[in-house]
């Protein structure tokens, strides 16, 4: 039940079924939003049916238990609205699912976190999308304090923001909305190269002093030009199997013959693959990344994966992509290397006992 995402974990062996809560009442969920309406108006994400899809929200509220997040202390769950804690991003937040559409407050430096809780959900929801074949395609805004009846969404230039509802004027985006949606360092328009750049540059506590991580930029272009091995593709892109053609689309691969049906996704996913590196046409890390980059509703979860990948190996110079490919060599290689150096020494010393003779 933990990998169909029906259960999370919790600490000490105890797992959280949100499907089985009680709903929580009307004025409860107000008084629960209004201690999270402090600093930002919460994000609003929606279907184009106007209506979450069935089993998405408590399936997203394990996903993001899975990636870190933990039940904040002393409430009360609700089948429809849960608090949780973020430690990474030092925020609290209120995910409230309205039938409509899912509603995100937060709580805390919402300035700085809200950028990156924005992608880390949108990550969760591509990984439960994928998992259950729903569409992982969301209209994003703010809910309207004005009104609180309606949903107000940027306009092209990302301007104004327009209200739903259509009783309230348009008015420019304010702080309590931009928070959302200014560039962090995960979901920007910036190049790959300038956020993996940006991710050697952070700033890390050690004895109360600020001090900077050694400029690691010569590495991040190495990675990024290296070969990827299939097995790390394979494991970073297992949730976007159903994508197999989009993605062997954009890799210049034959995608007609793919099947068309779920249970040979991990099937397609390995061939696109293995067409890609056989046709050893810029095979690189920096040709996937581009790929998620081009396709960011559907492989959104899969360019987080792929860059905290490469992060975690240019972060230490020493722990390289090749290095670990050793430990992996079949046991079996390894017994029969050491079986024929052992008959060759023993070969050597015959023939040396022969000429003595």
């Amino acid at each position: 039940m933990e990998s169909l995402l029906i259960i999370g974990p919790l600490e000490e062996d105890q797992y959280f079924i949100p499907c089985v809560l009680e709903t929580c009442a009307v004025d409860v969920l107000e008084k629960m939003r209004g201690q999270f309406s402090e600093s930002c108006d919460p994000l609003v994400l929606s279907w184009e049916d106007n209506v979450i899809p069935q089993g998405m929200y408590p399936a997203l509220v394990v996903s993001l238990l899975k990636e870190g997040f933990k039940m904040l202390d002393g409430q009360i769950p609700y089948r429809n609205a849960i608090k949780l804690q973020s430690t990474d991003l030092g925020v609290n937040i209120l995910l409230v699912d309205t039938i409509q559409w899912l509603e995100i407050h937060c709580a805390g430096p919402v300035h700085n976190a809200c950028p990156e809780l924005r992608v880390l959900v949108h990550g969760s929801i591509q990984s439960v999308s994928s998992k259950f074949y729903y569409s992982s395609n969301t209209l994003e805004g703010t809910l309207c304090q004005t009104c609180g009846a309606g949903v107000c969404r940027r306009n092209k230039a990302r301007t104004s923001i327009t209200c739903t509802n259509g009783d309230c004027l348009p008015r420019e985006i304010g702080p309590r909305q931009s928070c959302w949606f200014k560039p962090p360092a995960t979901d920007s328009g910036a190049s790959a190269d300038e956020f993996l750049l940006n991710r050697s540059k952070i700033p890390v506590d050690r004895s109360n002093e600020v001090q900077m991580k050694p400029d690691t930029s010569d590495i991040f272009t190495d990675l990024l030009d290296k070969k990827p091995f299939k097995s790390d593709l394979l494991r970073l892109f297992k949730d976007s199997g159903v994508h197999s053609k989009i993605i062997g689309t954009a890799l210049d691969v034959k995608v007609d013959d793919l099947s068309p049906f779920p249970q040979y996704t991990s099937d397609n996913l390995i061939l696109v693959f293995q067409r890609w590196m056989d046709s050893d046409k810029g095979v690189t890390w920096r040709s996937i990344l581009q790929v998620c980059e081009d396709y960011p509703d559907k492989l959104g979860k899969a360019k987080s994966d792929v860059e905290r990948f490469l992060s975690s190996h240019s972060s230490d110079p020493a722990k390289s992509l090749f290095s670990t490919r050793f430990k992996a060599v079949p046991k079996s290689f390894v017994l029969i290397f050491i079986a024929s150096l052992i008959l060759l020494l023993f070969a050597i010393g015959l023939s040396f006992f022969i000429r003595i003779d």
